[in-house]
């Protein structure tokens, strides 16, 4: 499920990142795990590591921004293995283009999209803000619902992502067993249309969304 995650992160860091003298965007793309995970032998050298508390979720996060000395930090869970790489880059370009603190499309009063497309665009300044101020453990551990309470909304500038259809019945996030083998279930297609496709066309097939 990670895999799949990295690799849509990283394929939208490339493209963003690519010569664009409009832009001129530098993205780049970490694991945050906790202080001894195992996992972290699987992609070893594969993706740059941050390492933390287990529940503090939230300080891992301040670690990445200070690590990069980035502008933004964008947030991608590993729940949501069948993110495209597309919906990344959606949200990364709409928060820095229209210069936006707090952009997302996970808002529940909001949501359009399906559970486990999730995706939120973070400043430097707002999650300094909430690293500093968000203190109960349940803030910490789920990042950023200290952001998405009114009183931030006055003091920061908030937008949202919002589809053109109401997705957000069809869930692909991973919680459960079921929604597991649900997943799987999905990820196994979408390999093996690829490999059908490369058979057909005779060469090498873009998968994904």
């Amino acid at each position: 499920m990670l895999e799949w995650v990295v690799e849509s992160a990283q394929k939208s860091a490339s493209y963003l990142s690519r010569p664009n003298k409009s832009r001129n965007l530098e993205v780049s793309v970490a694991l945050l795990i906790p202080f001894s995970d195992p996992i972290k032998n699987h992609f070893y050298n594969k993706v740059q590591i941050i390492e933390g508390d287990e529940f503090d979720v939230l300080s891992r996060y301040k670690q990445c921004l200070d690590f990069f000395d980035a502008d933004y930090v964008v947030r991608c869970t590993g729940d949501c293995p069948m993110i495209p790489s597309t919906i990344i880059t959606k949200c990364i370009n709409s928060a820095t283009i229209g210069g936006h603190d707090y952009l997302s499309n996970v808002d529940e009063r909001l949501r359009l999209s399906f559970d486990g497309m999730d995706c939120e665009v973070i400043s430097a300044r707002l999650l300094t803000h909430i690293s500093e101020e968000a203190t109960t453990p349940f803030d910490k551990e789920h990042v950023t619902t200290f952001v998405r309470r009114d009183e931030l909304s006055k003091k920061y500038s908030t937008a949202h992502v919002i589809g053109y259809h109401d997705l957000s019945g069809l869930k692909l996030s991973v919680d459960t067993e079921d929604d597991f083998d649900r997943v799987e279930h999905h990820m196994q297609r979408v390999i093996d249309a690829v490999k059908m496709a490369e058979v057909l066309s005779g060469e090498r097939a873009t998968y994904r969304f």
